[in-house]
């Protein structure tokens, strides 16, 4: 599929179920080539119900043991995609309420699970998503206060999660939300710096982890000369 498609193509190819099958499919084998084009068609295909166009017409595409892994991952490559094509498919995913909705799925599926369903791949996929969402349309997450502290304690339970890729990933994902929030002077920045700091003392007695955390401080404030380091310093030298 091209990316040059053109918009009479476009509306003919998107009219069948079998069109959007066809879209699915094509993203899945070429990621990155089909992206810009997949977009609009997700875009038109949705144009009367776009929730239902998510929750319903692209999930059912999409099955097997990695079902909410692969859905999640092809919604996430949509949404956070460059270009033009990517900028109506999330203004579209806003206005539908489809962002709430799969913002409310991937909250869910991030946090530990005693019963095992969420795996850590799908955990791991959850918190990316909701990172890069936060990060695109803070305004969005940050509407509802309930939404923004439930991602901020997903973020926190996977940084003292047992598995130490999920732990990684958790850290780098708050760090990069720090990093953009500082920049931009987000509320929540210092919430975000505060929690890093105690997550810091907390692991103090673990050598990789703190060794982790301290050299992306380090690295943060190279990026961020604003951010006031005495915050870090004061509890770690009492």
């Amino acid at each position: 599929m091209g990316r040059d498609l053109s918009p009479t193509a476009a509306s003919t190819v998107v009219l069948t179920e079998s069109g959007l099958a066809s879209c699915l499919q094509a993203m899945k084998r070429n990621k990155s080539d089909c992206i810009e084009a997949v977009a609009p068609l997700l875009v038109y295909f949705g144009r009367n119900n776009y929730l239902e166009c998510l929750s319903y017409h692209v999930r059912r595409h999409f099955t097997g043991d990695n079902q909410r892994l692969n859905f999640l991952s092809a919604v996430h490559d949509v949404a956070t995609g460059l270009g033009g094509p990517s900028k109506l498919f999330q203004e579209a995913f806003v206005k539908s309420g489809a962002l709430d909705e799969v913002v409310s799925e991937a909250i869910r599926i991030a946090d530990f699970d005693p019963t095992g369903n969420n795996t850590i791949k799908e955990r791991i996929a959850a918190l990316s998503f909701l990172a890069d969402m936060w990060e695109l349309k803070p305004e969005c997450i940050e509407e509802n206060q309930e939404v923004a502290q439930a991602l901020l304690t997903v973020l926190k339970r996977g940084c003292r999660d047992r598995s130490r890729i999920l732990r990684t990933v958790s850290f780098e994902q708050m760090f990069k939300l720090l990093h953009h929030f500082s920049l931009n002077r987000n509320q929540y920045a210092p919430i975000i710096y505060k929690t890093l700091t105690f997550l810091l003392i907390e692991f103090h007695q673990y050598v990789d982890i703190r060794e982790q955390l301290i050299r992306q401080f380090v690295t943060l404030y190279q990026q961020v000369q604003t951010i006031p380091v005495a915050i870090l310093c004061e509890p770690l030298l009492k």
